[in-house]
């Protein structure tokens, strides 16, 4: 199958590396089929630009554009509005990612796509691609929504990725590295190359203003993570990294581990001297865990303080208080 995914241009800067959509074609590669990125995030290409590059190669068969959050799918119903009018339009056009997954039907709708990927995205996409190769049956399909005639199709989510560990690295070889690590993160040096990773999938939490792809939280195991840390090192020479999990300090003893894990990877001979941020929450950030997270390496956390008012806490049903942000 030749597959393209598109990264939408949602902001008039480059942000951070697409680590959803790189997670999505790496699985694709990893089955053989064929995978090509129009970045329209980095190149910041026309909308009606994508109906010519279409129509000027040879036709893909899928392509999937991630769609995450209010700006980029106002970007993404005019990208679509071109893919639909190329007259080399692939098979199917498929849309993933906290948007879609969120109102499907008001999606599909707005685009003219023909299938929503909801939830957790590598293992519902790569049954849609099997699928569609094989031209079966989409009735039973986890994890896929598509319209049949005016009425909605939702087919329940499918099984969550475990362990985290089967994916296989994000394909960075798709995109242009040196691009994203020059982008420099607020804490970094002059002089460090940046780049993203994700150490865990989802949040302990359960704040109620707070999208949720998935009630589940799963990590990594160190030994992964940091051969994934050291290939980047290597090959891209990344010497800072911003860790994009949703919290990775979901309590004291998570952050100690996960500091002290670092420190040792940091600081062994030989070893990753890196620095890095994460996100995290305030009633973690007690002073024994900051000093070891410190000391490995972390140059910033930032923290959600949405409120310093009790009452607005718990109505949102947030785990801290307004002493712990203090």
């Amino acid at each position: 199958m030749r597959i393209l995914l598109i990264t939408v241009d949602h902001l008039s800067h480059l942000t951070q590396f697409p680590m959803g959509v790189a997670y999505i074609a790496a699985v694709a590669l990893e089955e053989g089929h064929e995978v090509e990125i129009w970045n329209q995030e980095l190149y910041h290409y026309p909308d009606e630009e994508i109906e010519t590059f279409l129509n000027s190669r040879e036709k893909f068969d899928v392509v999937g554009v991630g769609v995450y959050g209010y700006q980029m799918f106002q970007k993404s119903i005019s990208v679509c509005k071109y893919i639909n009018r190329a007259k080399n339009r692939p098979e199917a056009l498929v849309l993933g990612s906290n948007g879609p997954s969120a109102c499907p039907e008001y999606v599909i709708t707005e685009t003219g796509a023909d299938y929503v990927v909801h939830g957790e995205g590598e293992i519902s996409w790569m049954g849609l691609i099997d699928s569609i190769e094989n031209k079966t049956s989409k009735k039973d399909l986890l994890g896929i929504a598509y319209m049949d005639g005016s009425k909605l199709v939702m087919n329940p989510a499918s099984p969550l990725v475990r362990p985290v560990d089967d994916l296989p690295f994000p394909a960075w070889d798709l995109f242009p590295i040196d691009a994203y690590a020059l982008a420099k993160h607020e804490s970094a040096s002059h002089t460090d190359r940046c780049f993203t990773a994700l150490y865990s999938r989802g949040c302990p939490q359960s704040c109620n203003f707070c999208f949720r792809l998935y009630d589940s939280y799963r990590l990594r195991s160190f030994d992964s993570l940091f051969e994934e840390l050291r290939i980047l090192k290597s090959r891209y020479n990344i010497t800072f990294i911003e860790f994009v999990d949703e919290n990775i300090m979901i309590n004291e003893k998570a952050a100690i581990r996960f500091g002290e894990a670092m420190l040792k990877e940091n600081t062994k001979e030989k070893g990753l001297g890196i620095t890095w941020a994460c996100h995290g929450v305030t009633p973690s950030c007690t002073k024994e865990a900051l000093t070891v997270m410190k000391a490995a390496g972390m140059k910033q956390v930032n923290l959600g303080i949405e409120s310093l008012d009790q009452t607005v806490i718990d109505n949102i049903t947030k785990k801290q208080t307004p002493e712990d942000a203090i």
